[in-house]
């Protein structure tokens, strides 16, 4: 049905409990549900074996040691046995309402790629996933004490496989990527669909990440944020990166429908993606937007004084 592909820091010490959970939530989704595990840091390939995960140990880095996005997708993509994809933080416990969605998705005869919004919840060590209960105290537990992140961290993405096309050389967990994906799925013209209220997603909470001898490390100043944003500029998109907020669909409880827009966001959507839709807008939308984005900023600066 499935396969999750991601990439792991060292299986060492808290971040070895939030991404053991994290896998595990995966596996016990059902039998359809594969893992490709990108990387070789320490710990990695035993915990592939000791979860049923298939372990590809290649994979590049950027200059300041973070995974590069294309590496761990291509990975993903070469090992996969199913089209349909999931592209995942390590540090994401989902539960069956995350199959659920995907199921209802299935259906659809478009191309689209599911997003959405993550609950950010403190959980101290293992999750007990062979409890009847389980999934039940996970979702209480993310809705009592847990907070939404904003809709511009997005940390899974369901596409079938190749719709991406080349990728750029981002590193993978300082910022950029995601939203890049939705950009690029905006620009492809499939649905977007924010499955925020149908999944519950749950970002286990930890500090950036210091670990010595360890290829995954980050400064607090994220050296790896300025170059993918030298990435986007070199691409011509850093001023129209997207976000849950631009989805064209909802999905909830009670089933799927296209999402209303206002006109501001309407006429933002035509500008920033319709150039792609039909390259002879291009340079029409090019001049539009940059004057509606210069308006957007003198009324910025008026409401602020």
């Amino acid at each position: 049905m499935i396969t999750f592909v991601t990439s792991a820091r060292p299986f060492e010490g808290p971040a070895s409990d939030r991404q053991r959970n994290a896998l595990q939530s995966w596996a016990a989704l059902g039998a359809g549900c594969e893992t490709v595990l990108v990387g070789d840091e320490a710990g990695c390939a035993e915990i592939a074996r000791e979860l049923n995960c298939i372990h590809e140990p290649q994979l590049d880095y950027t200059p300041f040691g973070r995974p590069l996005v294309p590496s761990v997708i291509e990975a993903g993509e070469r090992h996969a046995r199913h089209e349909l994809m999931c592209n995942i933080n390590a540090d994401i416990i989902l539960t069956d309402d995350f199959i659920s969605a995907v199921r209802q998705l299935l259906a659809l005869r478009a191309p689209w790629v599911m997003v959405g919004r993550r609950w950010n919840v403190e959980i101290e060590g293992s999750w007990d996933f062979s409890a009847a209960d389980s999934t039940e105290r996970l979702r209480e537990l993310a809705h009592r004490t847990g907070r939404m992140q904003g809709p511009t961290a997005i940390d899974y993405f369901v596409y079938t496989r190749g719709l991406w096309g080349t990728i750029p050389p981002f590193g993978k967990g300082s910022g950029r990527e995601d939203n890049w994906m939705i950009h690029r799925a905006l620009s492809l013209n499939v649905d977007l669909i924010d499955a925020t209220a149908a999944v519950c997603a749950v970002h286990q909470n930890h500090d950036p990440p210091r670990l010595a001898g360890s290829k995954y490390t980050a400064s607090p100043d994220f050296p790896d944020r300025a170059a993918n944003n030298q990435v986007l500029a070199r691409n011509r998109i850093s001023d129209v990166l997207g976000s849950v907020n631009d989805a064209t669909h909802l999905l909830d409880e009670t089933g799927l429908r296209r999402k209303p827009v206002s006109l501001q966001a309407a006429l933002r959507r035509f500008l920033v993606w319709g150039p792609y839709r039909r390259p002879l807008l291009r340079w029409p939308c090019r001049a539009l937007y940059a004057a509606y984005s210069w308006c957007n900023r003198i009324k910025s600066r008026l409401n602020q004084t």
